[in-house]
């Protein structure tokens, strides 16, 4: 996505404009930030320009968490760069907003993680996620290649098609066959049902269409107050 400097310059990218609504919706002025899996920073840089109090992005590939952190420091470090993975990260330390977009498809375990994430926050948990229907997934059904032949795009296509067709209320979990980036998919009601129904992890989730990519959803999860 396209990153903001000083100076008015900007690394090149796709403007996440709708997505950046969405996300701070509930306001941010005066409220401390994380967004994991933050790539090159964008959130942070964002949030601190809409007045928020302090804002971290956790980044866990090294290549990009270096650039992340030179970023950090053309800005004067008025965010902060740290390098980790979701997995590793503590509670202990609360954030009134907590950002994981276009991430949960690549964890092996995403209760496991959305329990950290809820933990994590005092207020909401924004959480992008894939749908069962994208094409990236269901090119790889048959298993795990990284080229796939002509027949299996067309095939995940029409895949894809009759999924979509399907009324927005089955709750459909899909399973993919790699162990980082196709390995779990939900539907907007299955992930309710999971993560609001089941394990009262959160107290209501809003959707939006994501801004990513075609096949992805914008869960805003509001969690419980906690005494």
């Amino acid at each position: 996505m396209a990153v903001p400097l000083p100076h008015g310059l900007a690394l090149p990218g796709n403007d996440r404009a709708r997505n950046v609504e969405h996300v701070f919706s509930g306001g941010v002025r005066g409220k401390r930030v994380l967004d994991i899996g933050t790539y090159y920073g964008f959130y942070p840089i964002e949030a601190m320009e809409r007045g928020a109090a302090e804002a971290v992005g956790i980044e866990q590939d090294e290549g990009r968490y270096k650039t992340a952190q030179r970023i950090a420091e053309l800005w004067g470090g008025r965010h902060r760069i740290e390098r980790g993975r979701v997995e590793e990260l503590a509670a202990s330390e609360k954030f009134d907003l907590v950002l994981f977009l276009n991430v949960l498809h690549h964890v092996t375990d995403p209760i496991a993680v959305v329990r950290t994430l809820a933990a994590l926050s005092r207020e909401r948990v924004v959480i992008e996620f894939c749908l069962p229907s994208d094409p990236a997934l269901l090119n790889y059904v048959g298993g795990d290649t990284e080229t796939p032949t002509t027949f299996e795009k067309l095939r995940s296509r029409a895949y894809s098609l009759l999924l979509r067709a399907l009324p927005r209320s089955i709750p459909l979990m899909a399973v993919g066959p790699r162990a980082y980036h196709r390995t779990f998919y939900f539907t907007p009601s299955a992930f309710s049902n999971l993560f609001v129904g089941q394990l009262g992890l959160f107290e209501r989730i809003t959707f939006h269409r994501g801004g990513t990519a075609r096949h992805r959803v914008l869960a805003l999860c509001d969690v419980p107050r906690r005494a």
